[in-house]
């Protein structure tokens, strides 16, 4: 009995392997491309692309949507998973505003590092089975917007993270990221 099960365990071990190496040449999308689907999620919504912006006093470069029903402009900002400046963002956060910040399917007010982890490292285990439509992008939103601006809370961001939506997709050339130049 404890023969036959070690050959299923390892029969599963080689099987998943196999299947993991397959898999493992997918490359996460860049920088670009996750700004192309940014752009393309937030035109869908009736939001028209602005001028480059930044948030927390120049420290993080973004993007700006009008929309009808918001006063003042959206702004959309890529952040790596490995965020750590969510203090400063929230510091800087002007009073009417509210900072919401998405990955894959989930959003958060307040960043949750554990809950970001989990989910990352849970869409990279069902994409090597091929059981996610997400990419492994290492990339999350923070969506500045005014409190009264409701229309942003429509806004469903999960195709800037999924792999058909990204495929189809041009790259774009404006810098979405990270800290400000």
């Amino acid at each position: 009995m404890k023969a036959r099960a070690a050959h299923l365990f390892f029969a599963a071990l080689l099987l998943g392997s196999v299947i993991a190496n397959r898999r493992a040449g997918e490359t996460p999308p860049d920088e670009a491309r996750l700004t192309a689907a940014v752009i393309a999620v937030a035109e869908a919504h009736g939001f028209a692309l602005r001028q480059p912006v930044t948030l927390a006093n120049g420290a993080f470069a973004a993007l700006a949507f009008a929309g009808k029903g918001c006063a003042e402009p959206i702004a959309v900002a890529l952040l790596p998973v490995a965020f750590d400046d969510a203090p400063l963002l929230r510091a800087a956060e002007p009073k009417g505003r509210r900072t919401t910040y998405f990955y894959y399917g989930r959003h958060w007010h307040e960043p949750s590092r554990p809950a970001i982890f989990w989910e990352r490292k849970r869409n990279r285990a069902l994409a090597l089975f091929g059981l996610t439509p997400y990419s492994g992008a290492e990339f999350l939103l923070a969506v500045d917007a005014p409190r009264a601006c409701g229309e942003v809370d429509a806004i469903d961001w999960r195709p800037v993270w999924r792999r058909d939506f990204l495929t189809a997709l041009p790259a774009v050339s404006p810098r979405l990221g990270g800290r400000a130049n």
